[in-house]
């Protein structure tokens, strides 16, 4: 909203646009010029932007921001019924349009496919793995992705299932959660495994063979508590370690499924204010990230820069 009435006070000459005109939407400057054409059918539209326009402060008030802004999404939708093109938008923004506007084709790239688990953190929990705020009966129906609709609707005309990116068999862990296992990796041998990969796996290997303090064994993973985006994201986390474990010799990957433990005696997690914390793990796991960044053989892919290390907290592991 505030980025249109901008636009049309800048080409009206009322003010000056702080944005580049490169960061001008060009679905708002199609729309403007719509608006433009068509103004005697807007009448409401036109004569709230000129009240904008003729005050000395240009601050709006509550009623004239929600007047505005239903009356800009009903110049959008308008629009969108007779345009004929090619529109760039997020799966969000399309559904605000979608009981007025039907595109012939949809083109979806991977950020369709993935999981919309954070739209509602309150109903399910949060990626903190925090408790929901209260039971909901579409949890599981959140955890399919965009992609994943459209095929169980029979909507999909086809699909691109080359990776490349993702090296070695890693690519196994996306095409299993999002993909229907019919990703491909663009590779298939031993060269796929970049250096930095291999000196990983064998610095997760020497975890393992660590005895006896901390205590690091890799256990069958057959069935996981909690939720099923809970259960989805352990479980990935599960996979994503076994195929390190196996980046040093690719022939010898299984389908077995397993998760790797760090078993610390004597640590306690403890309340700090808000939050858990757990200092024997935090100690431990600051530690292995040292080691890691030490390790001139672990870098990012290009052997560039030492690698780029994520550390997330499952508060309630």
């Amino acid at each position: 909203m505030k980025a249109f009435a901008e636009y049309i006070m800048t080409l009206q000459g009322a003010t000056n646009l702080s944005a580049t005109k490169n960061d001008i939407l060009r679905l708002l400057v199609e729309t403007v010029e719509f608006f433009e054409r068509h103004r005697n059918e807007f009448p409401a539209l036109a004569e709230t932007l000129q009240q904008i326009q003729q005050q000395t402060d240009r601050v709006i008030d509550q009623d004239t921001r929600s007047a505005l802004k239903m009356l800009i999404r009903n110049l959008y939708t308008t629009f969108l019924e007779q345009f004929l093109g090619v529109i760039v938008t997020t799966p969000v923004a399309a559904s605000n349009h979608r009981g007025s506007s039907e595109a012939d084709t949809v083109l979806a790239d991977e950020a369709g496919c993935l999981r919309e688990d954070e739209f509602d953190d309150p109903h399910h929990g949060t990626t903190r793995r925090t408790l929901p705020l209260s039971d909901n009966p579409f949890a599981l129906s959140i955890t399919n992705s965009t992609f994943s609709r459209a095929v169980h609707a029979g909507k999909t005309l086809a699909s691109l299932t080359v990776n490349h990116r993702q090296l070695g068999d890693l690519y196994q862990l996306p095409s299993q959660l999002f993909y229907y296992n019919q990703v491909q990796p663009f590779l298939r041998n031993t060269n796929c495994w970049v250096p930095a990969v291999r000196a990983f796996a064998e610095y997760i290997m020497t975890l393992q063979r660590a005895q006896p303090t901390p205590r690091i064994q890799s256990r069958l993973l057959v069935e996981l508590p909690g939720s099923q985006a809970r259960k989805a994201a352990v479980k990935a986390f599960a996979e994503y370690i076994i195929s390190l474990q196996l980046a040093s010799d690719p022939s010898a990957i299984k389908n077995d499924t397993s998760r790797l433990w760090v078993e610390l005696p004597g640590s306690q997690a403890r309340k700090t204010g808000s939050s858990t914390y757990n200092s024997a793990q935090a100690e431990w796991v600051l530690d292995r990230v040292k080691e890691i960044l030490d390790n001139p053989k672990i870098t990012n892919s290009k052997g560039t820069l030492p690698a780029g290390i994520l550390v997330i907290p499952l508060y309630v592991a």
